[in-house]
């Protein structure tokens, strides 16, 4: 059974980042999802996107989510006054076009219980207009790249759950429960 950690907003933070993987004491079969803002606030982004960078090349056990910091470099709005250096904004760039940053990600823990991780959560009138799925991995599927990462005003109640044969541990982390379904955003309040 995989175990299932979610590492919160990092924030330019390296050596905290490094810390918490290792307390975490990840299995070879664990599986790290961090819910973005990896870069900005603290003082070696460029640190962190190494880290993560190393992290990225096995994607099977480690998920990075993309946050409103780093879709500043994908074609949002700039908004944080001090830039990446071009070398890092290009790594973050390449890491969309490949699949590297992902808007979401679904796991289900070993209750059956399904989660939706995304950065900032989304709006029930975003699940609404997506045509009201009905398990956080088709949400995954149906959110499209450029969503906008907008304020979750409640967790998304999906209708029914799906049996998984392989179920996954999730760690603790900000989750918000919902009927069936846990949702997990890196702008939970704490």
């Amino acid at each position: 059974m995989a175990k299932v950690m979610i590492i919160g907003d990092v924030g330019g933070c390296a050596d905290q980042l490094s810390q918490a993987v290792a307390s975490a004491q990840p299995t070879r079969d664990a599986v790290m999802i961090q819910v973005g803002d990896l870069i900005d606030r603290g003082p070696d982004s460029p640190g962190v996107l190494t880290f993560v960078r190393q992290r990225l090349e096995d994607p099977r056990r480690w998920i990075q989510l993309v946050g409103n910091h780093e879709s500043q470099y994908l074609g949002a709005e700039m908004f944080w006054p001090q830039r990446l250096p071009d070398e890092d904004a290009a790594l973050l760039k390449s890491w969309w076009l490949r699949d590297r940053l992902r808007v979401a990600a679904a796991v289900r823990t070993v209750d059956g219980e399904e989660l939706l991780v995304t950065h900032a959560g989304l709006t029930v009138d975003a699940w609404r207009r997506l045509g009201e799925p009905v398990t956080a991995a088709t949400t995954v599927v149906m959110v499209p790249d450029g969503a906008r990462h907008a304020p979750r005003r409640r967790a998304i109640r999906f209708r029914r759950r799906i049996p998984e044969s392989r179920p996954v541990v999730v760690a603790p982390g900000r989750q918000a429960r919902g009927h069936g379904c846990r949702f997990a955003s890196g702008h939970d309040p704490p």
